[in-house]
């Protein structure tokens, strides 16, 4: 269970930040993507499910990754792979924080904050993307990181009672 929290901690750190060194982008987010569907599909096994709908749509996420890396989109269709990765995200985050919660409430994870930091970031994404606003679009970021900071605190607190 701890290399499972582990990949979804560092599937968490890889695309909550941007560290570019030299034109080298150190956390890459495709990398991210990959921990995160490989934690995910590791906790629906854990739970008996050989494919958990969780793990289908982190494996979306991976994929839609890969095509915004490999074909490098412009206009409307950057847009839409945008909106679409920033909602499915947020909703795999809130789906794994739920599965987590579940199965492990003597950890008493704190989800709350988690739900309300994606739903602020999705808006605000969607808005940005309509309107064009250069502040809401770093609140936009902002909520988005601190979703996933939140995310792995909640990660560390549960490493620490768990079991592998």
């Amino acid at each position: 269970m701890k290399r499972i929290l582990l990949l979804l901690g560092l599937g968490a750190l890889f695309t909550a930040f941007f560290i570019n060194i030299g034109g080298v982008d150190l956390l890459p987010d495709w990398l991210g993507s990959l921990f995160f569907a490989l934690g995910v599909t590791g906790l629906g096994r854990r739970g008996g499910e050989s494919l958990s709908t969780p793990a289908m749509i982190a494996w979306v996420l991976f994929v839609t990754e890969m095509v915004s890396v490999l074909l490098r989109p412009e206009g409307m269709f950057a847009v839409g792979i945008g909106v679409l990765f920033v909602i499915l995200e947020v909703w795999l985050y809130l789906l794994v924080a739920g599965i987590l919660d579940e199965r492990f409430p003597e950890a008493e994870l704190s989800i709350k904050p988690i739900s309300i930091l994606g739903v602020v970031s999705v808006v605000g994404y969607v808005m940005t993307m309509a309107f064009g606003s250069g502040i809401l679009g770093v609140l936009c970021l902002l909520t988005g990181v601190a979703m996933k900071v939140w995310f792995m605190v909640q990660l560390a607190k549960l490493s620490k009672i768990v079991e592998d």
